[in-house]
């Protein structure tokens, strides 16, 4: 991801508050001395002793300082001011009742900035659950961003599990070292409304992070690997700490859209399995300009003679920078019909500090029942370089509306570990 780059100039995290919302923590592991400012368990009848390992794993991920390693094992944000909610139990499972308390405490109480759910529930693919409406009433109320997990269900279409398929949540599928899309990651589009979901991807296969002592599994050490894009999760959260360090200022959207639109793109993978792109470190933290992350068009309807409309659409760019910015726009449409996706200009000029739109007209006319998604590309050059930033964009026909889904409580589970073991 480039985070040492970031720490070069300062970028740590330090004095951001993120919460973690897992199996808790232990908070003896030499990682975690002096970094938990607060910490609070949700289950009850239990501490927020972390004596599952899921917890622990995906917070020194976020934030935690490597000192059992010498720095190795460093997290993205070690310095930020780490919240530990306790919404998972010792078995891994928790009631949406627990978690949402967790997210009321870390986004209400303890007015945490980033809020990391390496969690999700694999029965439920809409947003209309209590838990994702309750991340997209705090997320609007609050400010706070929530980063989560897309889940493991993957490779197969709409098997994003909630409340990863909230419209706040910046949602997080999983890459391996070579940022091929790891089989398990679960990709969308979401359930009911078939809207654009995942938002980025991240490391999540192979990550080495803190073990605690408490759990008894026949290994030992400091550390462990493991896979899911639990393990992903925890990387993006923590980049969105160095951005809020950077920019205090900045909206949750405008960490989001910084994030997806500067990202590595994996032009093997739709934006419905992949997101955006991979997050990047060095090209968020040091953007000199940033384009909405995504664009969707939603779900067209479709019966016998008939034809859909064209769907009007914006993208923004946001220069940051002390002079104008012309971009150059183009679409890079992938398998789909370059017809479907068409610009409103060629060309659009950012005024410094300010903002500029493109009109965005995505045509279904004549399409065939399916998927359809490209990435806008702009390009320009500042004072300082080149700048590049890309939206992805998705748009779904279908044959017939999709069916209600009954949002009664159950339980969760984190998004952790199916490659290949089942667990999780």
């Amino acid at each position: 991801m480039g985070a040492p780059t970031a720490w070069a100039s300062g970028g740590t995290g330090a004095g951001v508050r993120v919460a973690v919302l897992d199996t808790g923590v232990d908070a003896t592991h030499p990682d975690f001395d002096k970094r938990v400012v607060a910490s609070k368990s949700f289950v009850p009848g239990e501490s927020v002793t972390d004596r599952h390992g899921h917890g622990t794993h995906t917070a020194s991920t976020v934030a935690g300082t490597g000192a059992a390693s010498g720095g190795q094992e460093r997290g993205v944000a070690p310095e930020a001011d780490l919240l530990v909610g306790k919404v998972l139990s010792d078995q891994g499972y928790g009631q949406d009742s627990w978690i949402i308390a967790g997210m009321e405490w870390a986004a209400r109480s303890e007015h945490a900035k980033v809020i990391s759910m390496s969690l999700g529930d694999s029965s439920r693919h809409g947003q209309n659950d209590p838990v994702s409406q309750t991340l997209n009433k705090l997320s609007a109320e609050t400010g706070a961003l929530f980063v989560v997990a897309a889940g493991n269900d993957g490779p197969r279409a709409s098997t994003l599990g909630a409340p990863g398929t909230a419209d706040a949540a910046l949602t997080v599928g999983a890459v391996d070292q070579n940022n091929q899309l790891a089989g398990f990651s679960s990709a969308g589009p979401r359930q009911l409304d078939d809207a654009l979901k995942p938002d980025i991807t991240a490391p999540g296969v192979g990550v080495m992070a803190a073990r605690p002592q408490y759990v008894k599994d026949g290994s030992e050490g400091y550390y462990t690997s493991h896979d899911g894009t639990s393990m992903a999760t925890p990387h993006v959260a923590g980049a969105a700490v160095l951005l809020a360090q950077k920019h205090p200022e900045w909206t949750t959207q405008d960490i989001k859209n910084t994030l997806m639109s500067t990202s590595m793109r994996t032009p093997d993978y739709s934006p419905y399995q992949a997101g955006a792109g991979r997050v990047t470190v060095p090209a968020a933290y040091y953007a000199e300009a940033f384009a909405t992350g995504s664009v969707d068009a939603g779900l067209v309807s479709w019966s016998p003679g008939t034809e859909p409309q064209p769907i009007p659409r914006k993208i923004t760019y946001t220069n940051l920078t002390d002079s104008p910015l012309t971009l150059d726009l183009s679409v890079d449409a992938g398998s789909s019909p370059a017809r479907t996706f068409t610009l409103g200009a060629d060309r659009v000029t950012v005024p410094a500090h300010g903002t500029a739109q493109t009109d965005l007209t995505v045509d279904p006319k004549g399409l065939a029942p399916g998927q359809y998604a490209a990435q806008v590309m702009a390009s320009g050059s500042s004072p300082a370089g080149h700048v590049t930033m890309h939206t992805a964009v998705g748009g779904l026909r279908r044959t017939r509306e999709a069916q209600p889904h009954d949002p009664s409580e159950g339980p969760r589970r984190p998004a952790h570990e199916r490659r290949g073991s089942g667990h999780g």
